[in-house]
């Protein structure tokens, strides 16, 4: 009688194969814009906001309309000059917020909020992408001290593109400030530049605001 033992090992092995692979290929492409990680099967992003996309704001308070699912925090930052400037930015400190960042905002000015702070349990190394997001950005990644690690310009990823680049930070970060392109000097911050994180709250806009007048 022939054994059949060796046969069916291959064929249970063989199977065990196929299954981890499927796995692994779902596990790509969980990441999402503004999220630290790359996806490296990321299709091509819209240049406008799918129905049902459109992201959704909670009433206006103190001149800000906040996106609906996140906070809101001060943030001091101490320029190269040594000047000091007041800023409220959006609060990404959720997996699913972090995931979301501002994917799908077409706002320039974000509801009256100078940026959006993302907020790390543990230090990180990823780079962030920008899938799904239709503003080009500045990101700068800060250490747990509020010493700058990196900055750096990100482009909208066209939807002509078969996969969405990453921006690498550089080093390790705590934090990441995403700001509409062009405005991290407005808030100054630079390579020189640290932060500190403050109240979970903003106080309301005044007509002499702390952060540099744009140009």
């Amino acid at each position: 009688m022939t054994d059949r033992r060796p046969l069916i090992v291959l064929v249970v092995a063989a199977a065990l194969g196929l299954l981890l692979t499927g796995c692994a290929s779902t596990g790509a492409g969980t990441a999402g814009a503004g999220s630290s990680g790359p996806d490296a099967s990321a299709g091509g992003m819209p240049t406008t906001v799918p129905a049902g996309k459109t992201p959704v704001t909670d009433a206006p308070v103190a001149g800000r309309a906040r996106l609906a699912g996140f906070k809101e925090v001060t943030v001091t930052v101490v320029d190269a000059a040594g000047r000091s400037h007041t800023v409220c930015l959006l609060l990404a400190d959720t997996d699913a917020a972090r995931e979301r960042g501002l994917m799908y905002v077409e706002d320039p000015e974000l509801g009256g909020y100078d940026g959006m702070l993302f907020a790390f349990p543990e230090d990180s190394s990823g780079g962030f992408w920008m899938k799904n997001t239709i503003l080009p950005l500045s990101i700068a990644y800060l250490a747990a001290d509020g010493t700058t690690v990196t900055t750096t310009d990100m482009a909208p990823c066209p939807a002509s593109a078969s996969t969405c680049p990453t921006y690498p930070a550089g080093g390790s970060y705590r934090w990441a400030i995403e700001v509409p392109q062009g405005r991290l000097g407005d808030l100054g911050i630079s390579d020189r530049s640290t932060i500190t994180v403050g109240a979970t709250s903003c106080a309301a806009p005044s007509s002499t605001s702390s952060v540099p007048t744009r140009s």
